[in-house]
C-alpha cells in the first residue's frame, strides 16, 4: 500500500490568513488621543445649563470682610456712643456702651450666618448663549449677559482671594462703562478657561456668520445682473458708469448762463 500524499495546511499558502514570524515583536498598541475641547488650550469649563456654585473658600472671604465691616462700624459707635451721646446729649436714654454692645454683637452674628446664606444662593451658568448668574438672600437677582454682546472679561483678585488662591470675573459689554456681571470665588484655571471660551470659542462661527452677510449682500446688489440675460458689466464699465452718474449730479447744481 502506498501512504497518500500530505496536503499542505490551509493556512500556509493563501496569502490572507498567513501567521505572522514566532520571532516577530507584538504590535504596540496605538493610545487613542484624550479628546480636546479647543484646539492647543488648557482644559475648559464645558457649557452647562444648570447652575453652579462658587469655591466653597469664597465664604471664607466673606467672613473676613464681614468680621472687618463689624470692627469698623464697632468703632464708630463707639465714638459716637463714649465721645458724643453719653457726655453731651441729655435726652439719650440709655446707659453708655449700649449702643455700642448693640452694634457690635449685631455685626458679628451677621457676620457669621450671612457667608452661609449668601453661598447657599449664589449661583452660575455659563451657557451656550448667555451668561447667568443668580444671587440674593432676601431680595433675589438673577442676571443674564448674552455673551455677543461681552466686549472684554477682566479677571482680578484682592488681597484677602489672592491668599484663598480665588480669582473673580467681570464681564463688560459694548457701550456700558460699568461692570455688566461678576462671578466671584473661582479657581484662576476655571477664571481663564471661562475668559478663553467667551472671547475665543466663537470667533470662526462669528467670522463665517459676517462672511455670509457679505455675500447676501453682494448677491442683492447684483441680482438684476444675474437674472437678465445680458452679460454681468466690468469693472471697467461699472466705474465708467458711475463717473456719468457723478458728472451728471454735479451739472445739475450748475448754475445757467443767464440769457
Amino acid at each position: 500500500m502506498t501512504d497518500s500524499p500530505t496536503l499542505p495546511d490551509d493556512d500556509s499558502d493563501d496569502g490572507h490568513d498567513s501567521l505572522a514570524p514566532a520571532d516577530a515583536p507584538p504590535a504596540e498598541a496605538v493610545p487613542e488621543p484624550a479628546p480636546v475641547d479647543m484646539p492647543g488650550a488648557a482644559p475648559a469649563v464645558v457649557f452647562a445649563e444648570t447652575p453652579e456654585p462658587l469655591h466653597p473658600k469664597i465664604r471664607i472671604a466673606w467672613l473676613i470682610e464681614e468680621l472687618i465691616g463689624a470692627v469698623v462700624l464697632g468703632g464708630i459707635a463707639w465714638c459716637v456712643d463714649f465721645l458724643w451721646l453719653s457726655p453731651h446729649v441729655d435726652w439719650w436714654p440709655f446707659a453708655r456702651g449700649v449702643l455700642f454692645t448693640v452694634v457690635l454683637v449685631g455685626q458679628l452674628v451677621w457676620a457669621a450666618i450671612s457667608p452661609k446664606l449668601t453661598y447657599r444662593h449664589w449661583r452660575y451658568a455659563v451657557r451656550a448663549h448667555d451668561v447667568l448668574t443668580m444671587s440674593g438672600i432676601f431680595w433675589r437677582t438673577q442676571r443674564s449677559v448674552p455673551r455677543l454682546r461681552i466686549q472684554h472679561v477682566e479677571l482680578e483678585t484682592g488681597p484677602i482671594t489672592r491668599r484663598l488662591g480665588l480669582v473673580s470675573v467681570t464681564f463688560y459689554t459694548a457701550g456700558t462703562g460699568a461692570a455688566d456681571a461678576k462671578i466671584p470665588g473661582l479657581r484662576p484655571e476655571v477664571a481663564e478657561a471661562i475668559r478663553d471660551r467667551l472671547l475665543e470659542h466663537d470667533l470662526p462661527s462669528l467670522a463665517a456668520r459676517e462672511a455670509v452677510g457679505h455675500e447676501s449682500d453682494a448677491g442683492n446688489e447684483d441680482a438684476d445682473d444675474v437674472n437678465s440675460d445680458k452679460p454681468a458689466p466690468s469693472a471697467a464699465s461699472r466705474t465708467a458708469r458711475k463717473l456719468r452718474d457723478v458728472e451728471g449730479q454735479l451739472m445739475l447744481f450748475t448754475p445757467s448762463d443767464a440769457s
